[in-house]
């Protein structure tokens, strides 16, 4: 008896340390699993997209919105030297508004070394939805 409690205890402690949960996936895995965004219209552009910043924003805006009902309007997020610049689907000025103050949320955070000036959101064919000036500058 103490011999089958003995490999069921360790047993226990094997997964836990091992972390049996075969389903999940990484932050790794499922950026991997996003699409691409559109070139086309991107190549065209002069100015230059801070990369670092662009990935730490879509990050944040994933880790921490993802489940609400604005997100999924998000199609493209860029930050131009100072400027967030956001793609989304719609023409809804609410839902461009949540966004902002999600991305205001992010870039006045104590630990974020970039701060933005501005946040504009444009509908599908390029039209700013909204713009605003960042509230604490």
């Amino acid at each position: 008896m103490k011999k089958w409690w003995l490999l069921v205890i360790s047993a226990i402690i094997f997964a836990a340390i091992t972390g049996c949960s075969g389903g999940e996936t990484t932050k790794e895995e499922k950026k991997e699993n996003k699409p691409a965004a559109s070139q086309s219209s991107e190549e065209k552009k002069t100015f230059a997209v801070n990369i670092d910043a662009t990935g730490q924003l879509n990050e944040y805006l994933d880790t921490n919105f993802s489940m609400t009902t604005w997100y999924p309007h998000i199609k493209v997020v860029e930050i131009e030297e100072n400027k967030a610049v956001v793609h989304i689907d719609t023409n809804d000025q609410e839902i461009a508004k949540k966004i902002a103050m999600s991305i205001w949320g992010w870039t006045n955070a104590h630990n974020n070394k970039l701060k933005l000036d501005v946040v504009e959101l444009l509908d599908p064919e390029g039209q700013t939805v909204f713009i605003e000036e960042n509230p604490l500058k």
